[in-house]
């Protein structure tokens, strides 16, 4: 056999080893989508990387108040998260819930303030950072659209003046959006000014032991300020021409909103 054979030869069974490394050799990573769910995906290469299985991810204690609301799910996310999936299981609309993470972190989720509610059967997501012992999430209570709350006393009795004073907030911005409306300048820049002046000016319930409300009073002004903003924002983008529309479907937002609490 000649020199040149023997190289032809050796050349391919070198190519044919190659081409099976390349075939039985994936790497897999891991890639998060919008949804927040963890999928896998595959591109070959020389050699596999390892990838740090599920099973490390730390135990999730859960304690629940409430039989209106319960985990579904727990998924890993990036930087050290995990998603906590909630379910309705109630036969009502939930618009709201507060959960207390390692008995010291209160997370107050307030649907309302968006214009939804979880359906029955419906669910929501909440991302919480892990722990090297496992986190632990106590649900505390759960709100409803007919203005109900559901769970530890305490919680609902500080949810239900937290709720007040947002109420209350919103009551008061309905006349300085009816005034906004029916203004010879509904269409200028000024309008939006003038209002977000006026709700800035709205007085904040601070009696003394309800200093809940108070917060719910904070909170419904900043709701309506960031509802002004959302207005020039819009207004910059499509003009003066829709803007009383947009007044009108920010005043009909904020009835249903008072009728949900």
């Amino acid at each position: 056999m000649t020199n040149q054979h023997v190289k032809r030869k050796w050349f391919l069974l070198f190519a044919a080893v190659m081409l099976t490394a390349l075939v039985v050799s994936p790497v897999v990573f891991n890639a998060t989508p919008p949804s927040g769910a963890p999928v896998l995906f595959a591109m070959f290469a020389p050699r596999p990387v390892p990838v740090t299985p599920q099973s490390t991810i730390p135990n999730i204690r859960i304690n629940n108040n409430t039989s209106s609301l319960e985990v579904i799910a727990v998924r890993p996310m990036p930087h050290n998260m995990l998603a906590i999936v909630l379910k309705n299981i109630s036969s009502k609309e939930v618009n709201g819930y507060e959960i207390l993470v390692r008995g010291k972190a209160e997370i107050r989720t307030d649907l309302s303030a968006g214009d939804w509610a979880l359906s029955q059967g419906s669910t929501h997501e909440l991302d919480i950072a892990t722990e090297a012992n496992g986190p632990e999430v106590t649900i505390l209570a759960v709100m409803f659209t007919d203005g109900s709350i559901e769970g530890d006393p305490t919680t609902v009795t500080e949810l239900k003046h937290w709720r007040l004073g947002i109420k209350t907030q919103l009551m008061r911005a309905l006349p300085l959006l009816e005034s906004a409306l029916n203004s010879t300048d509904v269409f200028t820049p000024g309008v939006l000014d003038r209002l977000e002046s006026q709700i800035s000016s709205l007085p904040l319930e601070s009696d003394e032991g309800q200093h809940h409300a108070a917060s719910g009073a904070r909170r419904g002004r900043s709701d309506l300020i960031t509802n002004i903003d959302a207005l020039r924002e819009r207004r910059k983008r499509n003009g003066q021409f829709m803007q009383r529309q947009r007044l009108l479907d920010l005043k009909r937002q904020l009835e249903r909103r008072i009728t949900s609490l």
